[in-house]
């Protein structure tokens, strides 16, 4: 449907919509999930000239000397995609050999200490002194332990055991198609790429608005631990895309049809 003339109330719009990403050199946009904030901020710089011809300068020229925009965003989902953008990082399938009987053994045990045995998705944990007769330890009386996080918390140390211990685990193999990922902090510090909204509010105008090339960087803490829902913030800056010649900031595209 075409779009009311100004003034009306049917342009009074709250804009929502579903954000895409595409890493550079790459086809195809991968969606960000929800998105409760996309911003683009023009950054304009002008070089002011001012007359002397009179006791009081006055400014008789202008000439813009640079410009680009900001770009900030907020995502919601915690997902290894989104925590690659925000921790610059890279992005890799986590795989891991299945384990029969592997022994993890830690040298001068200390109960209170908490131990990563290095592999994850355990499916059974067994621990003994490692002595020639083996002091065991028993479960929830020596040691807790997260298979899924493979950490063992030693409690307390049996009575006659010696000051080292051994770690048995077993675990079923990760493979490429479980779809477990790794991100690799700092690891793309020149990370580019484009951003697509793409309007979905059921208020005022639908827009498109496509930046095709932003160069992300720091921006903020990324919350571990917190008592609220977690967001990833993103910042960038938009650059000129030599590619598209018409449009090398950005555009922003009314969607009039359809709905």
């Amino acid at each position: 449907m075409s779009r009311a003339a100004s003034p009306s109330p049917e342009n009074y719009t709250i804009l929502k919509g579903e954000l895409f990403f595409r890493p550079k050199n790459t086809s195809g946009w991968q969606p960000l999930g929800n998105a409760p904030a996309f911003t683009y901020t023009p950054t304009v710089e002008k070089l002011q000239h001012f007359s002397s011809l009179s006791g009081v300068k006055t400014q008789d020229d202008e000439v813009t000397t640079q410009v680009g925009a900001d770009i900030a965003i907020t995502l919601d989902e915690i997902t290894a995609g989104n925590l690659r953008l925000a921790l610059l990082g890279s992005v890799a399938a986590y795989t891991q050999a299945a384990l029969t009987d592997a022994e993890f053994p830690i040298t001068g045990v200390e109960a209170g200490k908490s131990y990563d045995l290095g592999k994850v998705n355990l499916t059974s944990v067994a621990i003994d002194d490692g002595a020639t007769t083996p002091v065991a330890y028993v479960l929830d009386t020596h040691y807790q332990v997260d298979l899924v996080a493979g950490i063992v918390r030693i409690l307390a140390l049996p009575e006659g055991a010696g000051a080292d211990c051994v770690v048995t685990m077993n675990a079923a193999a990760i493979t490429e198609s479980a779809g477990q990922k790794v991100v690799a902090m700092l690891q793309d510090l020149d990370m580019e790429g484009g951003f697509m909204c793409v309007g979905k509010n059921s208020k005022g105008s639908r827009l498109k608005v496509t930046v095709g090339r932003v160069s992300l960087q720091p921006s903020g803490a990324i919350p571990f631990i917190s008592d609220e829902y977690a967001q990833v913030e993103l910042s960038g800056k938009a650059m000129a895309d030599t590619s598209d010649s018409a449009y090398p900031f950005g555009r922003v595209l009314e969607l009039v049809g359809g709905e």
